[in-house]
């Protein structure tokens, strides 16, 4: 297959995977967490587990969805980190889901879906959620464009894209995010500061571009990381 057609690992993936692989989530990192069980279609709410009950001490994450799985490079790293979680591997571009379904095998423990960042997915299963989002600023054509221009292009300042993950995505106990300096993180880490504890993980120059690699978990600390 041709990969002009979905985004390739690159600097920024690479960025992301140190960033994963250095802050690995321990078993008592998120609040509760939740069954793998029945992840497209939402159930009644089930009275909530106390900390005794929960999944926690079996070792992590159990369900963690990377968003824009591309190539499926970080759900690959995602699955061998976790081994015991279930990895859903989500991206709308028809040719990454086939890259990463070709990549990933038949037999890890997840799923490759065609959606729309976490659109028909149930919300309150999900552990952990990883996105390297396109990030670089665009004019907002491109974000319906060809399927290439869709994996890079973050439209007005960058963060359109971005926007719509974080509020898909608000619930979400534990978020691994990618950002560029030109998407203003300050401001996006201020936003979520009353409601999340936002750390920045790791930090690099590449290509001219400063990237870095922010942790977004439930629960307000009062106080953000300045970006260097």
């Amino acid at each position: 297959m041709p990969t002009k057609h979905f985004y390739e690992p690159d600097e920024d993936t690479f960025l992301l995977e140190d960033a994963l692989l250095q802050n690995p989530e321990h078993p008592a990192s998120p609040q509760t967490l939740k069954s793998p069980q029945t992840l497209k279609t939402p159930k009644t709410p089930k009275t909530p587990k106390t900390p005794n009950e929960s999944l926690v001490s079996e070792g992590g994450p159990r369900v963690i969805v990377e968003v824009g799985c591309g190539s499926g490079y970080i759900s690959n790293v995602l699955r061998k980190l976790y081994p015991k979680a279930y990895v859903l591997s989500t991206d709308i571009n028809p040719h990454a889901v086939s890259e990463s379904v070709s990549l990933l095998g038949g037999s890890f423990n997840g799923e490759v879906v065609r959606s729309s960042l976490i659109e028909g997915l149930s919300l309150d299963r999900i552990d952990m959620a990883v996105f390297n989002p396109p990030y670089l600023p665009s004019d907002p054509s491109y974000l319906s464009g060809e399927w290439i221009d869709r994996s890079w292009a973050g439209g007005k300042e960058g963060v359109e894209v971005t926007q719509g993950f974080l509020i898909a995505t608000k619930t979400v106990p534990i978020r691994y995010l990618l950002l560029c300096t030109l998407n203003h993180p300050e401001a996006i880490m201020a936003s979520l500061s009353s409601t999340h504890t936002v750390s920045v993980l790791l930090q690099r120059k590449v290509l001219g571009e400063n990237l870095l690699v922010l942790r977004i978990a439930l629960g307000a600390s009062g106080a953000t990381e300045p970006v260097l």
